[in-house]
């Protein structure tokens, strides 16, 4: 019997081995669960101007159709960043029949205006250099870029939208339009002043308003640009600029956002010639070849919009009808 005796020490041993093995595989199968945050707990009350018992009961107007939603995306060219001539998404949509904008947003966006500036900027610096080459000729260059300015402030200080220089627009305007009319000579004191008016454009674009206040009782479209210097505005958008960039596909895509910055410009020039007091302006015959020009180039704004190479040459082709009848008749 002795032999079959197990003693207490041996089962004290035996107890504490199993202990020792099996504790840290429990251990590892041990998960914790993990600490999360409280419910939030809302008053009854107070809950009651954070949600709606009925959401449409919180929302105003009428639901719009999917249909008028896809109609808003037609047309719309996305952004690349494969090439520099990608368009972008920012630019505003003109329409055609100037449902979707007002005023001078159917034919110019505020990209276009703030652009064209800059570059007479960079124009004007290359014309306004010294007093005899001002004498030599430059003054009739400087005239048509202090033209270009008067339009496009006075534009700006129409616009519908905001827009940079909307402050000093109405001065800008009428200050740059004089500085065209006195540049029809090439005189020191009209080398001055373009080099003054020059200085001042430099000021604006840096973010200084234009010196001169407001005037009180701002002058009409007739008497701040002439038809002339208009005219050969209209010449450099269309024939120097539009004709060659449409000329191909080739070209096409190689200056789309040219095209379409004179194309928006020679929108806004025809726009300008039916404005009230312009010369011929009540001419039944001179509107009507004014309206096709203008016609011809918002379909230009939504050929490059569209990547529609074809469309853009053939309106580029109604744009010189349109000019040539309308110089067959007026000249």
């Amino acid at each position: 019997m002795s032999s079959h005796r197990i003693s207490y020490k041996n089962v004290a041993w035996s107890v504490a081995i199993l202990f020792a093995i099996t504790t840290p595989l429990e251990a590892q199968q041990v998960v914790r669960r993990p600490k999360r945050a409280e419910a939030p707990k809302f008053d009854a009350e107070a809950s009651k101007d954070i949600f709606f018992a009925d959401v449409a009961t919180a929302l105003e107007g009428k639901l719009p159709a999917a249909n008028s939603l896809a109609k808003k995306d037609q047309g719309k060219t996305p952004s690349s960043n494969s090439g520099g001539n990608a368009m972008s998404n920012n630019t505003p949509t003109i329409a055609v029949d100037g449902g979707s904008q007002e005023g001078w947003a159917k034919y110019i966006s505020t990209t276009t205006i703030e652009d064209e500036v800059k570059q007479t900027k960079l124009r004007l610096d290359q014309i306004v250099t010294t007093p005899s080459k001002f004498a030599a000729g430059g003054f009739t260059d400087a005239r048509l870029q202090f033209s270009e300015l008067a339009i496009l402030f006075g534009i700006v200080a129409e616009y519908p939208g905001q827009v940079r220089w909307q402050k000093s627009a109405l001065a800008a305007k009428e200050g740059f339009a004089q500085m065209a009319a006195n540049a029809k000579v090439g005189s020191t004191q009209a080398y001055n002043e373009a080099k003054t008016r020059l200085t001042e454009l430099g000021d604006m674009l840096n973010g200084s308003e234009f010196p001169a206040p407001p005037p009180e009782e701002p002058k009409g479209w007739e008497q701040i640009v002439d038809r002339q210097p208009l005219m050969k505005l209209c010449d450099v958008a269309h024939q120097q600029s539009l004709t060659p960039m449409t000329a191909n596909e080739g070209a096409f895509k190689e200056s789309s956002e040219d095209i379409l910055r004179y194309a928006e410009l020679m929108a806004a020039y025809s726009a300008l010639l039916l404005k009230e007091g312009m010369p011929d302006a009540d001419d039944s015959d001179y509107r009507v070849h004014s309206e096709k020009m203008l016609a011809a180039s918002l379909e230009v704004v939504q050929a490059v919009k569209t990547s529609n190479a074809d469309m853009a040459r053939q309106a580029v082709g109604q744009m010189s009808q349109a000019c040539t009848n309308c110089h067959n008749t007026y000249r």
